[in-house]
């Protein structure tokens, strides 16, 4: 997808302008589709269109779809409040919201929904044989293993929001004041990415329950705090506020579900609150040492050259601030945080592995 998007912009860009990527997210969604058939082959399947009414299944799926699109919609409808209370602020507000979530939902799709997507089988295999204490410990060490990992993120995103906006796009047109517009929307969305994924989780619990009646609902709701908030944060802070409302709304959305999930589970919670009193804690140390490797290194680095520059702000702080964080973490015998290394490893081998197949 992502290569026949570039394909398009590069190749048709210049002489067709928007409809060269329009053209390329078509193509790329075709090749979504047809990349699967070949692994679908291999398993023999073969699909036969009908539709039975009277299956059980097939009625089970219908009640339970309705909820899901509409939760869907709801997320375009706060979408579209946040770009026309956007429309009304400061000029370049709605490409700084635009620009600062698709750095925010970077990790989000390469930690989140890979640990999620992971998770989701096994929680309904465990319902399915009824361990409902393998569906509770599943899902607490994934609340266990999505703070650890993207608390230092989002510490990070907000201390060097700056220099990252900066790297990222920093050139042609775009300016300092564009840097700083963005970098506010960055910081405000960046609080949100934890209990983001802490809701997809969640929300994937009350799935796997065969409940989607509950996340909509709350959904709704959520619609509501953004929808508020736009009008009221939004026109006082301009980017930075309607990127906080959103944060506020992730935030509210994942503290119900995961209520609603504790009536109708029964999960180890305090052991997901250990968790966060230690990354708590580490995540102190790291802005901490972060922001202060940055005061230094905007000084000591001010007349090298700007991509030298932009990565020893980045790379430099990030790094002592993780060993800080690490650290931390270590000494308090963070519960999670064994797994979360083995993950880590896991990652590095496969790359590893694939480098070495590569050459």
């Amino acid at each position: 997808f992502n290569l026949a998007m570039i394909a398009a912009a590069i190749l048709f860009g210049e002489s067709h302008g928007v409809p060269a990527i329009a053209f390329g997210f078509v193509v790329g969604s075709a090749l979504r589709v047809l990349v699967l058939l070949p692994g679908l082959r291999s398993i023999e399947f073969r699909y036969r269109p009908s539709i039975d009414f009277g299956d059980e299944q097939f009625r089970a799926l219908l009640r339970l779809v309705p909820p899901l699109v509409a939760g869907y919609a709801i997320a375009d409808v706060n979408g579209f409040v946040d770009r026309l209370v956007g429309s009304q602020q400061e000029v370049g507000t709605i490409s700084a919201l635009n620009y600062a979530y698709r750095l925010v939902r970077l990790p989000h799709a390469l930690i989140v929904l890979a640990l999620v997507q992971a998770i989701y089988p096994s929680l309904g295999g465990a319902l399915a044989t009824a361990d409902q204490r393998r569906f509770g410990d599943l899902l607490i060490k994934g609340l266990q293993l999505l703070t650890l990992a993207l608390a230092p993120i989002t510490v990070l995103m907000v201390i060097l929001a700056e220099p990252l906006i900066e790297f990222a796009y920093g050139r042609g047109s775009f300016g300092q004041r564009d840097t700083v517009l963005t970098a506010a929307a960055l910081a405000g969305y960046s609080f949100g990415l934890i209990t983001l994924a802490l809701r997809e989780l969640v929300a994937r619990g009350l799935f796997a329950l065969r409940d989607t009646r509950t996340p909509t609902l709350i959904a709704v709701l959520g619609m509501v705090v953004n929808v508020v908030g736009d009008v009221v944060l939004g026109r006082a802070l301009g980017a930075f506020g309607l990127a906080l409302t959103t944060t506020l709304s992730f935030t509210l959305t994942f503290a119900l579900t995961a209520r609603a999930l504790a009536s109708r589970a029964e999960l180890e919670w305090e052991r997901w609150r250990a968790v966060v009193v230690s990354v708590v804690l580490a995540g102190v140390m790291l802005a901490a040492v972060s922001w202060l490797a940055l005061e230094q290194i905007g000084a000591a680095f001010s007349a090298s050259p700007r991509l030298v520059e932009g990565l020893a702000k980045l790379a430099i702080p990030a790094l002592l601030g993780l060993g800080a964080y690490g650290l931390v973490l270590w000494l308090l015998r963070t519960p999670g945080l064994d797994s979360l290394m083995g993950a880590i490893a896991g990652l590095l081998r496969s790359i590893r592995s694939r480098l070495r197949a590569s050459e």
